[in-house]
Parts: C-alpha cells; sequence; structure tokens
C-alpha cells in the first residue's frame, strides 16, 4: 500500500503496461502498446499511431539512458492524458448528440415555421424554401428549388420587387415590400416579403426572404377602405337611384365578387334595386321573394305579413338566430359553402317555399346583410362569389357597418324628399294661394276705382248737404274696403318673402305730412286734440323705402285715434344715438282705451285683436299691426308698444338713419299745429301744379284698357285736368292708333286681351327707336303683386299708379312723367 504524502496513487510498474523490450530501436518493430479503443475512430487511431512511431523514433537515444523510475513517471502521466482523452472524447459525442437534436429541432421549427422562408441566389435563383414557402406558392420542394422568384410574383407587382431587390443589394440594409404572389392553383394572394442580405458557400451574395400572407388584413384594409368611400358617396348630394348605384359598383370594385345586388323593399316584395353579375335566369327565380299561393294570390304569416322566401328571405324578415353559426348578431347569414345553407332548421325558416339557387348557380360564398332604417329592415346587401372563403366575421361586421350607413341615409334622402314634397306643395299652395289673390286683388281694384273714382268726381258736382254725407260715406267705405284688401295683399307677400324693401332719399316733412293728413281730418271730427311735434336735430332728409315707413305710420296714427275716444293724440319724431348709429322714432301716443299685459304678448301676430268686443266695436282684420311690426325689421328697425289698460298706449317704431351727406336738419320746430305744412285751401301740391299750370289744349292722353268702367273714370278725370284724350280696349289697339308726337301721354293697363299692357309697350318701344322719339307710358293697373312694377318698369313704362287711384294721385304722375 502507497503511504506517500498526498495519498498519490502508486505509479505500477513499467512492465505492467510494456515490455522494455519491445522499445526497439526500430520504429519499424513497434507494435500497439494497447489494444484499440471499444468505439475509437480506426482512421484516427491509425493517425495516431503514426503519429508516436515518429515520436520514439526521434527520441530513441534518449529512452535508454532514462531511469526506472522516470519510465514510470512517463508511463504514469500517458496514463492520465488517456483517459482525459477518452473522457473529452465523451463530452464531444455527447455534444455532437446534442447538436444532431437541435438541427433536427431547427430544421422541423424552419420547415413548419407560419411564416415562409427562401434563399434566392444573386441570379434570383430560389437554392433553398422551407415547407410553408412550398404550401405558400403552391409547388413541392423539388420543383420551387432553381427557380426564378419572380416567376411566383404577379406580373402587375412585378416593379416592386425588383425595386425592393435592388434597395437590398445597393444599401445591405433590411427590406420590406408588399405583393401579390401567385401559384399554379390559385388565384393571387397578397404577401409581405422581408429580406436581407447573407453569402452563400462560395461567398457569394444571397437574399434571404420571409414570405407572410397578409391576404386577409388586406381584405380588412380593402373592406375599411370600401366603408369609407361608401359614407363619402352616401354624404354627397343626389336622388336615391344615383347614390345606390354608386355605391353597388363600389362594392363590386373592392371586393372583386362575381355578383352583388342590392335589394329595396317595394311595396311588399324586395326586388333587386340594383345589382351585376347575377345572370337573367337568376333573377328570374330569384327577383321576387314574395310567396304566392296556386291561385297568385300572396301567402301572409299569422301577423298578416306577406311571406317571404328564399334565405334572402329569412333575414329579411328579422327571423334568423344568432345563435346558429350561420348568422351574426347583426342578423346577416354568411358563409363560405354555400350547402351549409341547407342545413338551417326548419322551424327557424319561415318560408313556405325554401330554395337556394345560390347552391345551384355555383355560388360557394354567400353573404346577406340586412339594411335597416330605424326599427325596420328596408332592404339587404347580397354578396356572391364562385371562390370559397370570401367571408370572415370581421368583413362581415364591416358590411353591417356599410349597411348601416345606406339605411341611414335612405331614411335621410326620405325625410328629404318628404320635406322637397312638402316644399314643392307648400309652393304650389303658395304660388295659387299668390295667383288667387292677385286675381282678387285685380277683380275687386277694378270696381273699387270706379266707386272711389266716381264718388270723387260727384263730390266735385253741385250737392246738397245730404248728398254730400252720402259721397262722402261711400267714399269712406270703399277707403276702408281698399285698406282691407291692400293688408290682405300685405301679409300675403310678407309671409311668401317677397316683400321688397326699396330705400331712396325722401323727406321727413313730406313724409310726416303724407302721413297725418289722413287722420288730421278724422280727429278733428271726433273732437280729438291731434299734435305733431319734430324735436330738434331731426334730419332734413333720410334713407329709406317712404311708401313703406308711411304705410306703418298711417296704421299707428289710424289705430291710435280708432280706439281713442276722447283726449288726445300725439306724433312724436325724436333723434337719437345707440353704439354710434343714428336713428329716429315715430312715437304715437293716445288717452285710448289701452292694452291689458296678456293681450300684449299676441298683439302683433296676425289677425289678433284685444277680444271679440273689440272687434265688433272697432272693426278690422287684425293685420295692420302685424305687417307694420315685419315691415320695420325689414328696414332694420324695431316696433314696440306700452300701455295702460284705460289710459292708453304708446307705440314706438324706431327706424335706423343713413342721412344723405350734407343733409340739413329740420331744426327744431316744436309743437306743430296741424295741419302742418299743408297748403292754402287745402289742395295738394300735385293738384295746385296741375291747376297752375294746365296742359295744353292739344294735350292728347291715350288711355289703353278693356274695362270700360276704367276707361271712362280716366276719361273724366283727365278732361277734369284739361287733357284731351283717346281710348284703345286692348295693347293691339293702343299700338295700332300710335302715332310719333302724337300722344302726350299712354296710360296702359297690364291684363288686357289679344295683346297686354307689356307687349304693347315693347312694340311702342320698337317702333319709337326709328323715330327718335318718346312718349311717356304709365302703367295704369289693378296688378300689385310683387314684381308687376318691376315688370312694367322693365318693359319699358315710366312710372307705376295702381287702381283705385285718385284724380291728384293721377295729376301727379302725368307731372312726374312728363313736366310741362
Amino acid at each position: 500500500m502507497n503511504t506517500k504524502k498526498n495519498s498519490e496513487p502508486e505509479i505500477p510498474a513499467a512492465a505492467e503496461f510494456y515490455s522494455l523490450a519491445n522499445f526497439s530501436s526500430d520504429p519499424a518493430d513497434l507494435s500497439p502498446m494497447v489494444p484499440a479503443r471499444k468505439g475509437s475512430n480506426p482512421l484516427l487511431r491509425l493517425q495516431a499511431e503514426e503519429a508516436l512511431r515518429e515520436m520514439i523514433a526521434q527520441s530513441q537515444e534518449h529512452i535508454d539512458a532514462l531511469s526506472p523510475e522516470t519510465l514510470r513517471t512517463i508511463l504514469h502521466e500517458l496514463r492520465v492524458h488517456q483517459i482525459e482523452l477518452e473522457m473529452q472524447n465523451e463530452e464531444l459525442r455527447q455534444a455532437q448528440a446534442e447538436l444532431d437534436a437541435s438541427r433536427a429541432r431547427y430544421f422541423d421549427l424552419y420547415d413548419l415555421a407560419p411564416v415562409g422562408y427562401c434563399t434566392v441566389s444573386e441570379k434570383g435563383l430560389i437554392t433553398e424554401g422551407n415547407l410553408t414557402a412550398t404550401s405558400l406558392l403552391g409547388v413541392a420542394r423539388s420543383a420551387l428549388v432553381q427557380q426564378q422568384f419572380s416567376r411566383f410574383v404577379l406580373k402587375e407587382d412585378q416593379d416592386v420587387y425588383y425595386t425592393c431587390r435592388k434597395r437590398l443589394m445597393d444599401t445591405g440594409k433590411p427590406q420590406e415590400c408588399e405583393l401579390r404572389l401567385v401559384r399554379p392553383d390559385g388565384p393571387p394572394f397578397w404577401s409581405c416579403l422581408e429580406a436581407t442580405v447573407a453569402t452563400d458557400e462560395t461567398g457569394a451574395p444571397s437574399c434571404r426572404i420571409a414570405l407572410s400572407d397578409i391576404s386577409a388584413r388586406k381584405r380588412k384594409e380593402a373592406y375599411r377602405g370600401m366603408d369609407r368611400e361608401v359614407l363619402r358617396i352616401l354624404n354627397e348630394s343626389g336622388d336615391r337611384q344615383d347614390f345606390i348605384s354608386r355605391v353597388l359598383a363600389t362594392l363590386k370594385a373592392r371586393t372583386g365578387f362575381d355578383a352583388v345586388g342590392i335589394r329595396l323593399q317595394d311595396g311588399e316584395d324586395f326586388p333587386y334595386f340594383v345589382q351585376e353579375g347575377f345572370s337573367e335566369e337568376f333573377l328570374r327565380t330569384e327577383n321576387s321573394l314574395v310567396d304566392r299561393a296556386a291561385d297568385g294570390g300572396l301567402c301572409r304569416d299569422k301577423d298578416g305579413s306577406a311571406c317571404l322566401e328564399c334565405t334572402c328571405g329569412l333575414v329579411l324578415s328579422g327571423l334568423t338566430d344568432p345563435t346558429n353559426p350561420l348568422f351574426t348578431k347583426g342578423g346577416s347569414c354568411w358563409t363560405n359553402d354555400s350547402r351549409a345553407l341547407l342545413d338551417v332548421p326548419p322551424g327557424e325558416d319561415p318560408r313556405h317555399h325554401p330554395r337556394n339557387q345560390c347552391i345551384h348557380f355555383g355560388y360557394a360564398s354567400v353573404a346577406l346583410v340586412p339594411i335597416r332604417m330605424q326599427n325596420r329592415i328596408a332592404g339587404l346587401i347580397q354578396l356572391n362569389d364562385r371562390r370559397e372563403g370570401c367571408f370572415t366575421l370581421e368583413t362581415v361586421e364591416i358590411l353591417e357597418g356599410v349597411a348601416w350607413h345606406i339605411g341611414e341615409a335612405l331614411l335621410r334622402k326620405k325625410t328629404e324628399d318628404e320635406r322637397n314634397e312638402a316644399l314643392r306643395r307648400a309652393e304650389a299652395a303658395a304660388a295659387a294661394k299668390s295667383e288667387f289673390l292677385g286675381v282678387m286683388s285685380h277683380e275687386l281694384r277694378t270696381p273699387l276705382n270706379g266707386v272711389l273714382g266716381f264718388t270723387e268726381l260727384l263730390a266735385d258736382t253741385p250737392l246738397n248737404d245730404e248728398q254730400k254725407s252720402f259721397a262722402k260715406t261711400i267714399s269712406n267705405s270703399g277707403e276702408h274696403l281698399l285698406a282691407i284688401v291692400n293688408d290682405i295683399l300685405d301679409f300675403s307677400s310678407i309671409e311668401h318673402g317677397s316683400l321688397a324693401i326699396q330705400p331712396a332719399p325722401c323727406n321727413v316733412a313730406a313724409l310726416v305730412e303724407s302721413s297725418d293728413a289722413a287722420i288730421r281730418q278724422a280727429a278733428a271730427d271726433k273732437g280729438i286734440e291731434f299734435r305733431c311735434e319734430i324735436a330738434a336735430g331731426v334730419p332734413e332728409q333720410i334713407t329709406g323705402d317712404a311708401r313703406r315707413i308711411r304705410q306703418i305710420l298711417i296704421n299707428l296714427l289710424g289705430n291710435a285715434l280708432k280706439f281713442t275716444q276722447s283726449g288726445s293724440v300725439v306724433f312724436r319724431i325724436l333723434p337719437g344715438d345707440s353704439e354710434g348709429r343714428p336713428f329716429l322714432d315715430f312715437s304715437i301716443e293716445d288717452t285710448g282705451i289701452g292694452i291689458s299685459s296678456e293681450t300684449l304678448g299676441r298683439l302683433f301676430k296676425p289677425f289678433a285683436q284685444a277680444n271679440s268686443t273689440t272687434s265688433r266695436r272697432f272693426g278690422g282684420t287684425g293685420l295692420g299691426l302685424a305687417i307694420s311690426k315685419r315691415l320695420a325689421e325689414a328696414m332694420g328697425g324695431t316696433l314696440t308698444v306700452t300701455s295702460t289698460p284705460g289710459k292708453g298706449s304708446t307705440f314706438t317704431f324706431r327706424l335706423p338713419l343713413d342721412s344723405p351727406a350734407g343733409g340739413a336738419s329740420a331744426g327744431g320746430v316744436g309743437s306743430v299745429p296741424l295741419p302742418l305744412l299743408a297748403a292754402a285751401g287745402g289742395a295738394s301740391p300735385a293738384r295746385r301744379g296741375a291747376g297752375a299750370h294746365g296742359p295744353s289744349a292739344k294735350a292728347i292722353v291715350l288711355v289703353a284698357d278693356d274695362e270700360e268702367t276704367s276707361r271712362i273714370l280716366a276719361g273724366k278725370m283727365l278732361e277734369s285736368l284739361g287733357y284731351l284724350t283717346e281710348f284703345a280696349t286692348d295693347g293691339a289697339e293702343a299700338v295700332k292708333a300710335f302715332v310719333p308726337g302724337k300722344f302726350f301721354a299712354i296710360l296702359m293697363d297690364m291684363a288686357m286681351p289679344v295683346m297686354d299692357g307689356l307687349e304693347a309697350t315693347q312694340k311702342l318701344r320698337a317702333a319709337e327707336a326709328g323715330a327718335g322719339s318718346h312718349v311717356p307710358i304709365i302703367a295704369l293697373t289693378a296688378n300689385v303683386m310683387p314684381g308687376d312694377r318691376d315688370r312694367c318698369l322693365a318693359a319699358g313704362m315710366d312710372d307705376f299708379l295702381t287702381k283705385p287711384f285718385t284724380r291728384d294721385a293721377l295729376a301727379a304722375r302725368l307731372a312726374g312723367v312728363a313736366p310741362l
């Protein structure tokens, strides 16, 4: 037993391993000192033995000199090295086994990876590919290798591939692109191509390509893009046929499906409103969905609704089962294999005669998406394709969004159509009312013209007091009736939006005089004090529509006088300024019956009066204040009222000012007793002018009017003004009677048989063009609807006088167009 320090193992004697006699000086005589290790590599062992012989041959001279102790040491070291080598060899075997297993796992992962991998040479040849790549490209591995990769790229996307590859080789940086690949047994599909640079065994550059099928993502993007495009179409203007047709074209183009249709409700059936791709034979059986009995009548369910055939009828009936995988929660039906439609349980199918023409016509993928309008189904979108796998639940849900947009657009269009129809009817009713009012106005004004005109002439004849009273009553009644007609026409024009405001410079004093002149005598007759007060600073001229201002003032003054039995009516004109904008306040204050607070809220509404007793006592249509307020607002002003029952009311018409430059102030006129600015003897300026100057003895006025009464009245008034007259019963006679320079003026009615006044005026102006003359033509007409005056002036007339008219008004018009 070895007792050496550190318990080192005893080194066996050399004889135990080798015989020293074997160490011959001739290396060729050497034989293996130990038997070959089991499992060792024979070739490697031979190489090791040869190396040992060389080593012994080189060191022979030294071995003989070695001592036994040294030899034992050498043998010990050899044994240790042998054991170490055996241990290392075992580790190498284990590492190799692990490497082989890892390599096997790698190739399993490489071949079965969800991404296709290919190695492409510098010349574009596929040198290797995994199983996923072969599956994606639809060819076996043996057929894939040595093929040009570009062969599998869709022709339209070849440029994308080559550009990506060139960038990769030029920059050495990874590249990515999206393109469509083709395979021998199927349609093109979208793929994401990721490429990196590598080198082959020879060191030549190559390309490693990873392929991912992104068809589903692309389809989703296309559907979402389709949804946005459909929404854009639906938000544009157009009729229903237009936008539904454009939506269908978008669906067909974006999905690329074989057939697309949109059904819309038509009565109790749901025929195709638009469709593309379905054959005539298909449509013969599928266009109508209602189930009919043997006698041709509609079959109805227990609720009385028409029974609808086909799976389309099931969707349109809203009876789909969301737990059935063929149907969505939104009520759509979809499948990638139409044979599944035959498996719909009979209890879920309300159709009398189920049918599935989609199968018979070879359609595999089918989607039926309901179009809803509020709480009812108004139609559906149908998409058919002969390919399988065209739909996913997500794409069908996107289609449900498209159908929702269509339903909203249909509802919006229906509302627009109903509104437009209501507007059309309202416009037609307004036009009919306007035409009726125009006719009625003409028919009322024509006899009123005779009543008032001849009453005026009658008043100029010798009459006793009783006869004068009768004539005055007739005139007052006619004026009252005329005021009612004017109120109705004005209110109709305001409602129709055709009331025009025509501002022009006007004199404030003249405006005030013409406004209060109508009631100053009536106030005196009732014993009512009437004052007009113009404050300092009121401009001499303002810009406004004098006729409409006067209309408001006369209405307010008339009301004040009508509802005042004792006391006074005060008409004040006050200047003011609000936020740098000047205005005039026309204020009418009375001591009349006043207005209660509850009545004030409805005072300016049409046909409103304080109460029925007031209406019976004072009369009136209740339109005056409503018209006055709207006229004031149309001129940018306001009309307000304050009142105390039993003490009186104050109405204030505030008119914003746009005074002409340099307009002089009327000054501090103060309280002016009436008659304000009245001429001596009560004659109007127009009447005084006609009387002072008068026409020459040869001044002839042609009166063209088909109404005999109007012709006689105009003739009498003209004669009383000193004119000679000739007559024409229509426009054609007026044109025939015309001789340049003969007539002082022509009074032309608008509405006449044979030829109306507008056409006659145009022909007269054309006849004058060569003669170099101009005869004044005044429209003398009962037509007072909006636009009548403009049409007369546009035809070439010089002025416009409405019936009924007074002799003073006629004299003023003649003086205005043909001053003497």
